[in-house]
């Protein structure tokens, strides 16, 4: 419960058939190491003097227990590509491959043996010797062997006392008033998706499958109220990263995390471009249990200060590591400069992001669970009566007085042409180019199929050009975004990392590889054959995977006609002819018309 600790990791285990090895490791804040040295040698000292209680041992098992039942649930329907990249791993460690149903018999067989005394005497065996310290740190600190050993001497001579248990609790939230009363129920005849609607507004889109025997998927989503997301720097990245481990107000997050073990339970809620939500993955039997834990964080969040004090010390942490490479700086930069500077997409300033709190997005978060449209999905292995009731006695049995009109937020691209320049303090000779143009959104068919298929084109222009004759980038890529709503915003953007002395060069090839494919025989039946393979074969795989349909049943109702629109791109896709793409290049690639963003290197500071 220390401050700003991050990435706290215990490894036992072979290292490249070298060595047998035992490591554990943790980040602190820059000035802080001592304490973390501490940290590590006194939690050591402390289980190799009293052991493990056997209820710490209990909900390890209990956590293992179920991850190989899991196992075996879903043995039958395991894809044939996981079995092929199985046994290739099984051949390359020299493992013999086993079947999920021996794994668990094994493992249940030697439970009788894993008692509190032999795993401390198994553990004591195992951390026995003198360790080696090892500290990183992004400054030189003077004498800094010495330093170490010394904290790590003056840690030895801390007495340590016996960890304390504490009773684990009953979860509480498993009422939440009269079960939810059906308004509307129908069957989607293209889709198969079942639609419901309760009562109270929360609308119900199930799913089921056989691709994964013993899987349940389940995705919430809940778009805002009347109180809109507040634009302020890191408003976001703490909901995202914080409101979960914010617990509930009758259980903080630790003791969900017991109450929860070894059952397949999570939750999973950030903030979207309109929407509260988040996906999980859970099975049959207990899918009215994790209904209730997601109804409880709508009804009941905890919020505490614990976790937004956490979060402040993951952002204080995180500023030696954010502008490490040109990369990192663009990827934490392009949300917000994608979104004319918008405070609620991307990072923003570390000064501001720290006076966040949970006080400043609570009353939009209510507002959307009291007002917004609750759309949640269940795909996968399950029968529906009993999802349907499990729904009803849960979300559909909150109270809430739904508005006719969420909020919701207009995308606006930046005006173009612009150039703009971001810092990194990574390799000084390391760079990176971005080239990117507003296109459009999801609902112009042809025109997003088109750009699907340029997207792909100019990867593989780019591959060919910038890596192979310049040999002056890692990866040169193509990516693209379209908005689900009809508001006209999408980009078309080309991107690469590479030396500060070859930015001009990459500059050419991305332009060349434009102008390329906006020239009328620009690209080659050849070439678009080489972008529309992988598009086609993903496109027909696809239907074949629960995670594709909890995509589209995610919001089967409040967007009706997805799978429609995705079978009219399939067609458009396979005809599109080369002259219809350089068209579309021509449309929406124009010289004058991109943002360009580089990524350099910060001045070096002058020597003394």
């Amino acid at each position: 419960h220390s401050q700003g600790l991050s990435g706290v990791s215990l490894q036992v285990g072979e290292q490249f058939d070298l060595a047998y090895s035992t490591q554990m490791s943790l980040g602190t804040q820059e000035n802080n190491w001592q304490e973390g040295i501490a940290i590590l040698e006194q939690t050591l000292r402390q289980a190799q003097e009293f052991g493990f209680s056997q209820q710490e041992i209990d909900q390890q098992i209990k956590r293992m227990h179920k991850e190989y039942q899991l196992s075996v649930a879903g043995s039958s329907t395991i894809h044939s590509v996981d079995i092929a990249e199985g046994l290739v791993y099984s051949v390359a460690e020299k493992r013999v491959p086993v079947e999920p149903e021996w794994q668990l018999a094994f493992f249940e067989k030697i439970l009788p043996t894993v008692t509190p005394q032999k795993l401390k005497q198994v553990f004591n065996q195992t951390w026995n010797a003198t360790p080696y310290l090892y500290l990183t740190s992004n400054k030189p600190i003077e004498n800094v062997e010495k330093q170490l050993i010394a904290s790590y001497e003056k840690s030895r001579k801390q007495a340590v006392s016996a960890p304390a248990t504490k009773a684990i609790d009953e979860f509480v939230y498993t009422q939440f008033g009269d079960q939810g009363k059906l308004i509307a129920d129908s069957r989607d005849a293209e889709t198969g998706i079942r639609q419901l609607q309760f009562a109270n507004g929360v609308r119900l889109n199930l799913k089921p499958t056989d691709f994964n025997k013993g899987t349940t998927l389940v995705s919430l989503n809940i778009g805002f109220g009347e109180v809109p997301f507040p634009e302020l720097d890191g408003l976001s990245y703490l909901f995202n990263s914080a409101f979960v481990q914010g617990g509930l107000k009758a259980h903080d997050y630790e003791s969900l995390q017991e109450i929860f073990a070894g059952q397949d339970i999570s939750i999973n809620l950030g903030v979207r471009e309109q929407s509260f939500g988040g996906e999980i993955s859970t099975n049959a039997a207990e899918l009215r249990t994790q209904l209730s834990l997601m109804t409880a964080f709508l009804i009941e969040p905890g919020m505490n200060k614990q976790a937004e004090q956490l979060f402040r010390e993951q952002v204080i942490a995180e500023q030696q590591s954010l502008h490490s490479n040109p990369q990192t700086e663009f990827s934490n930069q392009f949300d917000r400069i994608s979104h004319s500077g918008d405070k609620r997409y991307g990072y923003g300033e570390p000064e501001e992001i720290l006076k966040r709190q949970f006080a400043e997005l609570a009353p939009s978060f209510h507002s959307a669970v009291e007002q917004g449209a609750i759309e949640i999905a269940i795909v996968g292995d399950f029968d529906e009566a009993s999802a349907i009731t499990a729904v009803a006695e849960t979300l559909g049995a909150i109270k809430r007085s739904p508005t006719k009109y969420s909020q919701s937020l207009v995308p606006v691209f930046p005006k173009v042409p612009a150039k703009m320049t971001l810092t990194h303090y990574g390799h000084p000779d390391s760079a990176a180019l971005a080239m990117v143009w507003p296109t459009t959104d999801m609902t112009h068919l042809s025109q997003h199929a088109g750009l699907g298929l340029l997207e792909q084109v100019l990867s593989i222009l780019l591959t060919e050009n910038v890596r192979e004759k310049a040999g002056a980038s890692y990866s040169p890529s193509a990516f693209s975004y379209n908005d689900l709503n009809a508001s006209g915003y999408g980009y078309l953007g080309l991107f690469s990392v590479t030396t500060q002395a070859m930015l001009p060069t990459v500059s050419e090839y991305f332009t060349a590889a434009v102008n390329q494919v906006k020239q009328p025989q620009g690209i080659s039946e050849d070439l678009l054959n080489r972008a529309r393979q992988p598009v086609l074969e993903w496109m027909q795989a696809a239907p074949q995977s629960n995670g594709f349909w909890l995509d589209l049943a995610s919001n089967a109702q409040s967007y009706p006609g997805r799978f429609a629109a995705f079978k009219q791109r399939q067609v458009l896709a396979q005809k599109m002819t080369p002259a219809e793409l350089s068209k579309l290049a021509q449309q929406y690639l124009p010289a004058d018309g991109s943002l360009t963003i580089q990524v350099l290197p910060a001045p070096l500071e002058p020597q003394q």
